[in-house]
């Protein structure tokens, strides 16, 4: 109900009502961007590598909002907190499995996009048939 109201109000639906976003959702009628934000916002609710790096992203902002981080870094406009004091390293193993995961690699670059702005580095494995 909350998500189906907040897209609603953003413009994303037209109807705020949860049956029509469900039917819709089913019947793959809604355009890219609102399935990549039901995407986002179940993988908040259910123990995800996503949820996981969401949540690691969080010690940049936590530490920039920190009254003598503020401070220090009002000095040096050009940086950012997160990059001199937080890396996120997702190892995505894209030929972790025999014939690799389609799926998964869309998720792994979902998840990239919608953090681009971030310090969040991939490093993936190269070789076909090795873990």
């Amino acid at each position: 109900v909350f998500l189906t109201k907040r897209l609603h109000a953003e413009d994303l639906i037209e109807t705020a009502e949860s049956q029509d976003l469900y039917s819709d959702f089913m019947k793959q009628r809604l355009s890219h961007e609102v399935i990549v934000e039901i995407r986002f916002w179940t993988a908040m609710r259910m123990q995800s590598v996503a949820k996981t790096v969401i949540g690691a992203l969080q010690y940049g902002r936590a530490l920039a909002s920190l009254p003598k981080i503020k401070q220090w870094y009002a000095q040096f406009p050009e940086k950012r907190v997160a990059e001199d004091h937080v890396e996120v390293i997702l190892a995505h193993q894209t030929y972790g499995h025999s014939e690799g995961s389609e799926k998964n690699d869309e998720a792994v670059q979902l998840l990239l996009e919608k953090y681009a702005d971030d310090a969040v580095y991939l490093v993936f494995d190269l070789k076909k048939g090795s873990s």
